[in-house]
């Protein structure tokens, strides 16, 4: 295990992902030439528009247009899912209802022996809790489990971190890189990221390698902020560190962006004294990229209902496949733009790939 941790470690450094491979049996095939998107159509009333055909898309990648050659139903595809919750400071108030909706919402959405599902927890640290698994049971044990970091570690109050944009490249690089099918991804946060070494940049690229849906729902304590000073947020013991089940995270030096990128919350995450992307803009960057969608418990939406929203979601996208015209030559990435011919719909899917020859 410490061995497993030490190489993640370097390939976080060095800015790799490991590379999705084909697993036997499912209806993805992992052709280096075939490009897979899954999109989800709404109307102007924001309900699923089902009954659509391929000759209803326009499919266009870097601005050149493409030919739909399959056209599925995500509902005929297993289901990986990946939940990622957070345990830091600021979900104090929150965390016993988001354990109870999620043990609901993993007994609504998984089909036994299809589908399956991994859960993770974040502060300071990400930590595995469960690995993919088809069993609800296991799960739901798991999340019984998950306790904030202040009640496990008895930290003090000017303690803590948020490593969300380094748990989402841990869940998309390692958790959901491999398997095959319709791969998805449930963050709950606030959205403020304190103490990551990776970026947010490098968190969407991840779950893009792994062809992974970011679904972001947004739960804030609007006092969770007013009752600890922010600059201590990012100074706990382990902050800037990935770790999968142990209790400590392993220091990972440096990171694999290199540097901030420009865009909301494009760095690494926020460090003491310094102020954290505005957390509502990043889970919107996270889904918009990825091809998945944001909520806001704010909104006046309740997380069980999101969680029915998001299930409803995941067995109505369709599963539209083409043969790029080009060949890749640099592994750069590549942008997908997808619409529909019918006026006043909403199609959203991820914004591109890279290549997987490269």
């Amino acid at each position: 295990m410490r061995r497993s941790l030490a190489i993640l470690g370097v390939m976080l450094a060095a800015g790799a992902a490991p590379r999705p491979q084909e697993e036997p049996g499912t209806v993805i095939k992992q052709d280096v030439r075939v490009v897979h998107v899954l999109a989800s159509v709404k109307d102007k009333n924001g309900r699923p528009v089902s009954g659509l055909t391929a000759d209803d898309f326009v499919l266009q990648e870097d601005g050149r247009p493409q030919k739909i050659t399959n056209f599925s139903c995500s509902d005929t595809l297993p289901l990986s899912l990946g939940l990622l919750v957070d345990t830091s400071r600021s979900q104090r108030r929150l965390i016993e209802q988001e354990k109870t909706a999620s043990r609901q919402f993993f007994g609504q959405v998984l089909r036994p022996g299809t589908d399956q599902a991994g859960l993770l927890r974040f502060d300071f640290e990400a930590a595995l809790m469960k690995g993919l698994t088809h069993s609800v049971p296991d799960l739901e044990a798991a999340l019984q489990r998950v306790r904030l970091a202040e009640e496990r570690l008895h930290l003090p109050p000017d303690s803590g971190g948020t490593v969300l944009y380094d748990a989402v490249y841990l869940a998309a690089s390692e958790v959901l890189a491999a398997p095959s099918g319709q791969k998805a991804m449930v963050v709950i946060s606030d959205g403020v990221d304190f103490g990551s070494m990776v970026s947010l940049t490098d968190a969407v690229s991840a779950a893009q390698r792994a062809e992974t849906a970011v679904y972001c729902i947004r739960y804030a304590d609007p006092e969770a902020y007013q009752r600890q000073d922010r600059g201590g947020h990012g100074g706990g013991r382990g902050t800037g560190g990935v770790s999968i089940g142990i209790p400590f995270p392993i220091p990972i030096p440096g990171g694999p962006s290199g540097g901030p990128s420009g865009r909301p919350g494009g760095g690494p995450g926020g460090r003491p004294g310094q102020e954290p992307a505005d957390g509502k803009r990043v889970l919107q960057q996270l889904a918009d990229e990825t091809g998945g969608a944001a909520f806001d418990i704010s909104d006046g939406k309740d997380l069980e209902g999101i969680y029915r929203q998001i299930g409803e979601e995941l067995r109505n996208r369709y599963v539209i496949g083409y043969t790029p015209d080009t060949e890749s030559t640099d592994g750069g990435f590549r942008q997908i733009h997808l619409e529909t011919k019918q006026k006043g719909l909403t199609v959203r899917c991820r914004a591109g790939y890279y290549p997987r020859n490269n």
